[in-house]
């Protein structure tokens, strides 16, 4: 029985009628929908608003289309036939650039498309970035140099002597700071004037994509058939769960870059929040996904298929799934004896009362992360309370330990006193929960958990990392 092992820290419940008003369920943590707007030749890039309303789709040898107020449009750009491969909006959306491979720059506003005539207006153009404003432009020649757009003029960067396999661009919102990534080449950021080159992972790679946070000091970035890297700082960071996982072939961030995406070609679509990569099993998985976008919280994403005939996809993804998985995966992994063997992956589901996320087991169990902030099992009968808050936990080890060693000495502790708090030291990284009779527990950074009570400090011998 559940009780038995975990005494004190359930409380009964009868909820299950709760979850039988289902609205809508997505796996992983996004829903995604088709468009239902297909391209013959299939779609190169796409590109989104801040708030996700409007969106972008440029399509090989075809047409660019826009998304607004739920219909979407073919624009005519440049005759409706070119071959386009990159595009960019505005924060708004209502100003957009396009790039053609072999032709010009392109940008519209106001219902008119214009050419920019740059560089002659027949280069391989491979990306477009934009700030908020739409005012200040970036262009990378798939064999050439990367032009900036500012006060009405286009310039040459002479970027590494001029000559880069350029794939890809991502700037800042206000336009001060750019990375770019090569084919066969380096990523190079700029700002305050001069371009670096970063050196990642030995600083020649066939990077495919790169995408920023609104600052430019977050990064991601993707090497075709090999990993997915993140950039913190000038702190360049391999993504494990990623490795040699799939053919990634575009990536996008959230404006505060703590949401991410990563697309493979002939793969799957990969997301980022809390913490945890989870793949989406977009349209079934082995899609031939040529560009993905996100809205600035994250929350909202659109992605385009390569292939011929291939269509837009729009996801809509909850920024909560990570922290929940990663609870529901502590308390398995605790008490995975009694759950048994785990049945799917974890749903996102939501009622008429909000979102909320379980894991199902073989055995008919199962653990929830529900819309009122808290955890509870299912032990095949009845629902069960877990007094444990699964909600804007900052560690979730820490947490869950803290939390079990309270519900042990509750008498003692009472009441919480605010959340959890983290703290650091020279030594490290601390979290503390007070309570309201001038008790503590610290989970210390010697990853072992300390109670204070009437001004002495007590080794209570639970290890908690």
């Amino acid at each position: 029985m559940w009780k038995s092992f975990a005494k004190g820290l359930l409380v009964s419940m009868t909820f299950l009628a709760m979850l039988v008003p289902t609205l809508s369920r997505a796996d992983n943590g996004c829903t995604w929908n088709s468009s239902g707007v297909t391209s013959s030749k299939g779609w190169t890039a796409v590109t989104s608003s801040s708030d996700g309303t409007k969106l972008v789709a440029a399509s090989k040898y075809g047409d660019i289309w826009m998304y607004s107020n739920g219909t979407w449009t073919a624009t005519g750009a440049n005759g409706g036939l070119d071959n386009w491969t990159a595009v960019a909006l505005n924060s708004d959306g209502t100003k957009l650039v396009a790039a053609a491979y072999g032709g010009d720059i392109w940008t519209y506003s106001n219902g008119i498309w214009l050419s920019n005539n740059v560089n002659g207006g027949k280069r391989k153009w491979a990306a477009v970035a934009s700030d908020s404003t739409g005012t200040k432009l970036a262009a990378a020649d798939a064999y050439g140099d990367i032009w900036t757009y500012s006060g009405g003029k286009w310039t040459a960067n002479n970027v590494n002597g001029g000559y880069n396999n350029w794939s890809s661009i991502a700037s800042s919102s206000d336009g001060t700071k750019l990375a770019a990534a090569a084919n066969s080449g380096d990523i190079w950021t700029y700002s305050s004037g001069i371009w670096t080159a970063n050196q990642v992972y030995g600083g020649n790679n066939d990077w495919s994509s790169i995408a920023s946070d609104s600052t430019g000091t977050k990064l991601i970035a993707a090497v075709n058939d090999d990993a997915v890297w993140t950039d913190s700082s000038g702190v360049w960071t391999p993504v494990s769960t990623l490795a040699k996982k799939d053919n990634f072939h575009a990536v996008a961030s959230s404006s505060d870059g703590t949401m991410l995406a990563a697309a493979a070609d002939g793969g799957d679509i990969w997301t980022y929040s809390s913490g945890t990569w989870t793949a989406g099993n977009v349209n079934g998985g082995g899609n031939n996904w040529s560009s993905i976008a996100s809205s600035a919280d994250g929350t909202k994403l659109i992605a385009a298929i390569g292939s011929n005939n291939g269509a837009v996809w729009t996801g809509t993804c909850s920024a909560y799934y990570g922290i929940a998985s990663s609870w529901i995966n502590a308390i398995y992994n605790e008490y995975s004896s009694y759950f048994g063997t785990k049945s799917g992956t974890i749903s996102t589901l939501t009622t008429t009362g909000g979102t909320y996320f379980i894991q199902w087991f073989t055995n008919m169990r199962a653990i929830l992360a529900w819309n009122d902030g808290y955890l509870y099992a299912y032990d095949g009968t009845s629902w069960n309370g877990i007094n444990i808050a699964w909600v804007n936990g900052p560690d979730v080890t820490a947490g869950w330990r803290i939390s079990q060693v309270f519900n042990q000495y509750a008498s003692i502790l009472l009441a919480k006193s605010g959340s959890l708090i983290t703290l650091t030291t020279t030594t490290g990284t601390y979290y503390v929960q007070w309570y309201t009779n001038g008790a503590a527990l610290v989970a210390w950074t010697n990853g072992y958990i300390y109670g204070y009570y009437n001004t002495t400090w007590y080794y209570l011998g639970v290890k908690w990392e």
